[in-house]
């Protein structure tokens, strides 16, 4: 994906890995004839028709605003005990070559900033190196919101040994605390002028999205708010990754109500081909235009 400007920012995707799926492993409930009214704008980026399997990317975006280098989001990662999760246990992606190709190495990202933590976007907040789990951005601060992380403190204290998402708080969180770059905030922090967070509540305890502004041009960063495109025209379908599926659903229906037909570049996390674009109207419904790149 070509980098985009919003306003003085400078937006890079770097991509880890991308899979397709099967339906049921991201909603709850579906209608395939929706699937079907939309495969005009939805094939064949983000849904194999031959298949009726969806496709789902795992993504950063990198940030290069006048001053700082953000990362957000970081992913699967390398090497990470998964169970029998395809794609994420024992990966190996070309995650940091990406990187290199849009002209960063691991010293020159600031901040990384993670919407939630769920062990796919924190898997390349560390790397393995002799053995052991170690900050992959050496001279970045990870900015992470306060109540999400005490959740996933607690939780795998409690369940030390339990499934990948409590296991990814100790690979992939605590090393980054135990180096002393980790900073907890609020869900409402600013990290410069025109980089702050909302929380987004449902996804996860402390879910946040990520907004930006400079001059004219605004994004947001919206994580797992969507997981796939067609949740602009169903927002209450169910995705089964949610901690609080009918709250997740309430907060991404008045999400898509907010934004359809605003100036406001929606970057989500996980979808394909361009990642990137605007919810807008479609006669009675919406459809999400991804930007032409």
């Amino acid at each position: 994906m070509k980098p985009i400007q919003l306003g003085d920012f400078q937006i890079h995707k770097v991509m880890d890995q991308a899979f397709k799926v099967p339906m049921d492993m991201i909603f709850e409930d579906y209608d395939w004839d929706v699937f079907e009214a939309n495969a005009q704008w939805l094939a064949p980026d983000q849904l194999d028709l031959e298949t009726r399997m969806p496709f789902l990317s795992f993504h950063s975006f990198v940030v290069q605003t006048p001053t700082n280098n953000i990362l957000i989001d970081s992913c699967i990662g390398n090497d990470k005990e998964r169970g029998d999760t395809p794609g994420f246990h024992k990966a190996q992606s070309d995650y940091l070559a990406n990187l290199a190709k849009i002209g960063l190495s691991v010293d020159d990202i600031d901040y990384v900033m993670c919407t939630h933590m769920h062990a796919d976007h924190v898997g390349w907040n560390t790397q393995l190196v002799n053995g052991v789990w170690q900050p992959t951005f050496p001279q970045a601060t990870y900015v992470f919101a306060e109540k999400e992380y005490v959740h996933w403190e607690q939780q795998a204290k409690a369940v030390p040994d339990g499934p990948w998402q409590e296991s990814s708080y100790y690979d992939s969180v605590l090393p980054v605390m135990e180096a002393g770059q980790a900073r907890l905030v609020k869900t409402d922090f600013s990290l410069e002028d025109g980089i702050w967070l909302e929380e987004m509540p449902g996804h996860s305890p402390g879910n946040t999205i990520i907004n930006a502004k400079s001059g004219e041009g605004r994004g947001i960063f919206s994580g797992d708010v969507m997981h796939h495109a067609v949740q602009t025209v169903c927002p209450h379908w169910h995705t089964n990754f949610c901690y609080d599926k009918a709250l997740a659903s309430e907060t991404r229906s008045a999400f898509v109500d907010r934004l359809a037909d605003q100036d406001v570049m929606i970057l989500p996390a996980h979808f394909s081909g361009n990642s990137a674009g605007h919810i807008r109207s479609n006669g009675p419904s919406l459809f999400f235009d991804f930007i032409d790149l």
